[in-house]
């Protein structure tokens, strides 16, 4: 009813917030005990985000009477979500992967972006046939390209990993092509299209091969989830056409797959 939606514009002042931010902290600790404590969950892979504009402006216009409140108040009611966000990638030996978003800005991507989250992996794609990376991605040189969208965002993304395709009808792709599975694992074939959804995955697979094959008598803990992810981009690159700040000299492209880095069967990690 056209009441119920103005009530919404309530959430907007301060004695709404602190009660919307208590409710999502609860929901967060329900979250952290239910699911991850109580299945004992070591990766996360999150094929998603929380944008201002896609998360609250469309969601305002839908379902809400009335202008748009200010950017700051947007702001803070965006911020209400970062509990849930710090159960996902903060919680002690819970290795996170998420993917990126594209045309990332401070202001409508500051939760996918903040590097406070120790635990977690900011992940998006590059896609070349014949990237040239050897198996620790080190480069001294031009690394391939990344679509524009992706390339304005690069400095806030922590891993880019090749699909191995040339996203265009009839779609070919190189001799390991990335291969996706259904939400349930049930079906095993090769990627078609390049998604940053799709790129987590990779990551996160990578990941479970580096802890098997190197670590497999350590714990996953905070420091294993720590080296692991210096192995996944390891220091000493030079990349000729970037800002150093936007890589700080880590090896953020990498084609894990051309390495056979995706054997999730292999693993037992996918029946």
């Amino acid at each position: 009813s056209k009441n119920d939606r103005a009530v919404k514009r309530g959430l907007f002042d301060q004695q709404g917030l602190i009660e919307l931010s208590k409710h999502i902290e609860n929901i967060a600790y329900d979250f952290k005990n239910k699911v991850i404590n109580s299945n004992g969950v070591e990766y996360i892979n999150f094929s998603g985000g929380y944008e201002i504009q896609r998360g609250l402006v469309r969601t305002w216009n839908r379902h809400c009477i009335g202008g748009l409140p200010s950017k700051e108040k947007l702001s803070s009611l965006y911020n209400t979500v970062r509990p849930f966000y710090e159960v996902l990638f903060n919680s002690p030996g819970v290795m996170a992967f998420q993917a990126s978003g594209i045309n990332m800005t401070e202001y409508n991507n500051e939760l996918d972006i903040d590097k406070s989250y120790e635990n977690r992996l900011l992940v998006a794609p590059f896609t070349t046939l014949d990237s040239k990376l050897p198996e620790n991605g080190f480069l001294n040189g031009r690394p391939p390209s990344l679509d524009y969208s992706i390339d304005n965002s690069k400095k806030w993304i922590d891993y880019l990993v090749n699909f191995g395709i040339i996203p265009f009808r009839p779609f070919p792709y190189n001799d390991t092509p990335v291969m996706a599975t259904t939400t349930l694992g049930l079906s095993y074939t090769p990627i078609s299209d390049s998604s940053t959804s799709w790129s987590s995955p990779v990551a996160l697979s990578t990941a479970v091969f580096i802890k098997s094959t190197e670590y497999s008598d350590f714990p996953l803990d905070n420091i294993l989830i720590e080296q692991i992810k210096a192995d996944m981009t390891p220091q000493f690159c030079n990349y000729t056409n970037w800002d150093i700040t936007e890589y700080d000299g880590k090896c953020k492209m990498q084609d894990p797959v051309l390495y056979r880095k995706h054997l999730l069967f292999h693993q037992g990690y996918v029946d």
